[in-house]
This record gives C-alpha cells, sequence and structure tokens, in this order.
C-alpha cells in the first residue's frame, strides 16, 4: 500500500511494470497476475492473495505454506487447522524459505502431491500430506478424517499412476473398504 501511495502523481510512460509486481511480492501472501498501464494515467493491478492451507515442520521451525508451494511464514509453535507435510526418512527438504517455494529432494513429486490436495478440493478435511519414494516411483498419502487416499508413481511411467482411496470408517458401504481411481 505504501510503495502505490508512494507513485500517486509519477508519470505512467517510466513506471516499470516489473518493479511494481516485484515490490507487492516481496509480500508472498501476495502473487501478480497482471499489471497494466492504461495511457494516460491509470495502473491496473491484477493480485491474488494466496492461502495458507499446509505446515512444515524443519530445523526446529514450523512453516505456512500456500496452495501453489510459497513458503508464507514462520512459527515457533504448531499451526492448527492446516495440512501437515511429512517426508519419508528418504527425502529431504532443501529449501525452506519464507518467500521462496518449498522444494524437497523430489520436489516434482512434491508438488504433483500439492496439486492433488488441490485438485480434490479436501483442503478442510485432509489433516497430513505424506511423501515417499522407491525404486518403483513415489507413494503419496492424503490422510484425511474418514478415509486415506494413497497413489503410486511409477518412475518409469508416471500416466500409468494408480490412486487408492480407503475409509478408516468401518461403517462405509463399499467392497473391502476400498476404491480404485485410474487418472
Amino acid at each position: 500500500q505504501t510503495y502505490l501511495n508512494e507513485m500517486v502523481g509519477d508519470n505512467l510512460l517510466f513506471l516499470k511494470t516489473a518493479e511494481v509486481q516485484q515490490e507487492i511480492e516481496k509480500d508472498p501472501y501476495f502473487k501478480v497476475e497482471n499489471v497494466k498501464k492504461s495511457f494516460p494515467n491509470v495502473l491496473t493491478l491484477s493480485v491474488k492473495e494466496r492461502r495458507e492451507v499446509f505446515s512444515v515442520f524443519y530445523n526446529n521451525t514450523y512453516f505456512v505454506v500456500a496452495e501453489d508451494g510459497v513458503v508464507l511464514r514462520s512459527l515457533a509453535e504448531k499451526p492448527t487447522n492446516l495440512i501437515e507435510i511429512t517426508l519419508a526418512d528418504s527425502l529431504q527438504f532443501t529449501n525452506v524459505v519464507v518467500g521462496s517455494n518449498l522444494s524437497c529432494t523430489e520436489s516434482n513429486r512434491l508438488y504433483m502431491a500439492l496439486a492433488l490436495t488441490e485438485s480434490v478440493r479436501l483442503n478442510d478435511c485432509v489433516n497430513q500430506l505424506y511423501l515417499s519414494k522407491s525404486d518403483a516411483g513415489a507413494e503419496i498419502s492424503l490422510n484425511l478424517d474418514i478415509f486415506r487416499i494413497e497413489t503410486n508413481v511409477p518412475s518409469k511411467d508416471p500416466s500409468s499412476t494408480v490412486m487408492k482411496a480407503s475409509s478408516s470408517v468401518p461403517s462405509v458401504p463399499s467392497k473391502n473398504n476400498s476404491l480404485y481411481f485410474h487418472p
């Protein structure tokens, strides 16, 4: 807000839109979708506010992560109502810095897991995302309040990914409490 107020009265011709975008995105909660100049004196900004969706525990600190993987802030105590991202012992976080993209030794699979969580729109009931790796590929598990979604991503042919959802509530009627999805 202060940065934009300082620009009032400046000549739009000399304004660099990339600098405007960079200045606004210093706050990791904001993602600039578009900056447009309309002469003689209108600057239009399209800004998206990132949502707090995930939490990560790294180097004795909790971090809040947005749905697109950007680290939003750090906390001393464990946040509530966020999906906890847990990595298997064979994987490690490699970049957990406020304002940067979260990364680990298998970042492509991590981002697939983030997208899976967002695509099934279960943010309100998913309580943990677990990512592991084997020679055959990766396993991504979403633990929900009432059931679990697992997907095995083969390292040689990711297109043959199979997802399995199983209920942890015995009263849910399904054969063997399992459902299989082939994307």
